[in-house]
């Protein structure tokens, strides 16, 4: 694949409705969101599921600039090049190249270019900055010299209100009993409950039903 045509996939990175920032439910959180509505560049780190693909997504259709997944493995390091000339770029999956010289030589060389152009950087990483494998000092000192913030886990209340959150986004009625019978017998993962609300929502628009939980049922294939 050309370079050329990764940048187009790249560009084609838009979010979904149930992706927008008023999707996103903070819990304990709120100085991560906070800090992303400013102006400042970033290094925000946390597990699988957390939610940084969903705000990395989210504030670029809000605000616009490049969003870069780095850990497909299609990409080469020459994708950064120019990219300085967009005013916001993020950096998911940071890890993902990390201890490979190329990239980690091209990432310092756009981290500079970014700076002499005031772009702003957001990098979302698995886990801190300390904990990364970055073999190129300079590149490590320039990461860390960000302000860095972790996500932290959404207690049940704040799992169901990010269910709600997301339903009244996808313009979806979800009654209190069905969010507690989701809590009660599937996985707590938010990515896991946000795949199985669109689901729902998409059996209910085919069969033209409200949801409940017996419509909840049929749709995901539950017995219980």
């Amino acid at each position: 694949m050309g370079l050329d045509a990764l940048r187009q996939e790249t560009l084609a990175v838009w979010p979904l409705p149930e992706t927008r920032l008023e999707a996103f439910e903070p819990g304990p959180n709120a100085a991560v969101v906070d800090a992303l509505k400013g102006e400042h560049s970033l290094f925000i780190h946390g597990p699988h599921g957390s939610g940084k693909t969903h705000l990395a997504q989210a504030l670029i259709g809000q605000v616009g600039g490049f969003y870069l997944q780095l850990n497909d493995p299609a990409l080469v390091p020459e994708v950064l090049e120019g990219l300085e000339s967009f005013q916001l770029v993020i950096l998911d999956g940071f890890e993902s190249v990390l201890g490979n010289p190329e990239w980690e030589s091209s990432l310092f060389a756009f981290w500079n270019a970014c700076l002499d152009s005031q772009t702003r950087i957001l990098c979302f990483a698995l886990k801190p900055v300390g904990d990364l494998p970055i073999s190129l000092p300079d590149l490590r000192s320039r990461v860390g010299q960000l302000p860095h913030f972790a996500l932290r886990p959404l207690s049940e209340a704040d799992i169901a209100q990010a269910l709600s959150r997301r339903a009244r986004v996808a313009d979806l009625r979800l009654p209190p009993e069905v969010i507690e019978y989701l809590l009660r017998h599937h996985a707590r993962s938010i990515g896991q409950l946000a795949a199985m609300l669109s689901q729902i929502e998409q059996g209910a628009l085919r069969l033209q039903r409200p949801v409940t939980i017996p419509l909840v049922k049929q749709i995901l294939g539950a017995r219980n």
